[in-house]
C-alpha cells in the first residue's frame, strides 16, 4: 500500500479494496514507529479532521487526491493547529485561517496528518537547524536530509505520507523564455542551478526540468510552493491543484 502512486491508490479507494480510514491507519502506524527516528515532523495528529474526512468521502469519486495522507511543511498556516516555523517563537501560534494551499489541496479531500520538520524559519539547507530538533536521513541516520524542507523530504522518502514543501527560487523571463534560478552549493560558495522552460508552463517545480549549474553573483529568492512525492504521477497529481490560479499569498 505505501509504494501505491497517488492514482493507484485512489483507484482502488474507489473500487473498495481498503477505506480511508485503513490507509490512513497503516500511514499512522508507521509515523508512530519512524518518527521517533527520523524527527520528520513536529505535529502528528493523532486522528483524522472529521470535517477533512467527510470532504474525502465526498470527493472519493471525482477527486484523484480525496483520502490521500499529506503533511504540509511547518509554515504553512492550518487553522485550529499549530504553525511554528520549527521556532519557539511561534511554538504556541494557532492561526486563524488556512493558507491557500492547503485549503487548495483540503477542498480536493486531501487528509492532513500533521506538520514537518524544517529548519527555523526556513533558514538553513540541512535541516539542522529546527528548534525542535535535527531531522535524519531515512536512508542513513548519520547523515542529513537537506533543507530547508528536510521534514517533508524524510517523511516521503520513508514512506510516511506525501509532503508538501517549498523551494526558495528566483523567476524571471529571459529573451521570451522562463528562466528559474535555484541556489545549491558548490565548490566554496553558493552556485545556481539554470532551469529554463517554456513560458507556457505552469505547473512549476525545479527539479524535474533539465539543469545546469553556473556562477552566479546576484540571488534574489522566493519560495515557491513545491510537492514532495515519489514519483512524476504524483508530483503532477497534487501540483495540478497548487498550480490554479487565486486565493492569498500565503
Amino acid at each position: 500500500m505505501i509504494n501505491l502512486s497517488i492514482r493507484e491508490t485512489a483507484g482502488m479507494l474507489r473500487q473498495g479494496q481498503f477505506t480511508i480510514q485503513e490507509l490512513c491507519g497503516v500511514y499512522h502506524d508507521r509515523l508512530r514507529q519512524f518518527n521517533p527516528q527520523l524527527n520528520a515532523m513536529i505535529h502528528v495528529a493523532e486522528e483524522l479532521n472529521p470535517a477533512e474526512l467527510l470532504t474525502a468521502q465526498e470527493q472519493l469519486q471525482s477527486s484523484w487526491l480525496a483520502g490521500i495522507p499529506l503533511a504540509h511543511k511547518d509554515l504553512f498556516c492550518t487553522q485550529g493547529t499549530t504553525t511554528t516555523c520549527a521556532s519557539r517563537m511561534l511554538e504556541n501560534f494557532v492561526p486563524p485561517y488556512d493558507a491557500t494551499v492547503v485549503e487548495k489541496l483540503a477542498s480536493q479531500g486531501m487528509l492532513s496528518m500533521g506538520k514537518a520538520n524544517m529548519d527555523e524559519f526556513a533558514m538553513g539547507s540541512s535541516n539542522e537547524h529546527s528548534a525542535f530538533g535535527v531531522v535524519n536521513n531515512p536512508w542513513d541516520l548519520t547523515r542529513v536530509p537537506g533543507g530547508s524542507s528536510g521534514g517533508s523530504a524524510a517523511a516521503v522518502a520513508a514512506r510516511l505520507e506525501t509532503g508538501l514543501a517549498t523551494d526558495c527560487i528566483d523567476i524571471s523571463i529571459v529573451e521570451g523564455r522562463l528562466e528559474i534560478q535555484r541556489p545549491v552549493y558548490a565548490g566554496k560558495g553558493i552556485a545556481t542551478v539554470i532551469i529554463k522552460t517554456d513560458p507556457q508552463i505552469v505547473s512549476l517545480r525545479p527539479n524535474v526540468f533539465p539543469a545546469t549549474v553556473t556562477d552566479d553573483q546576484g540571488f534574489a529568492p522566493v519560495e515557491q510552493v513545491s510537492a514532495g512525492v515519489t514519483n512524476e504521477s504524483n508530483r503532477v497529481a497534487v501540483q495540478e491543484i497548487l498550480a490554479a490560479s487565486g486565493g492569498r499569498p500565503d
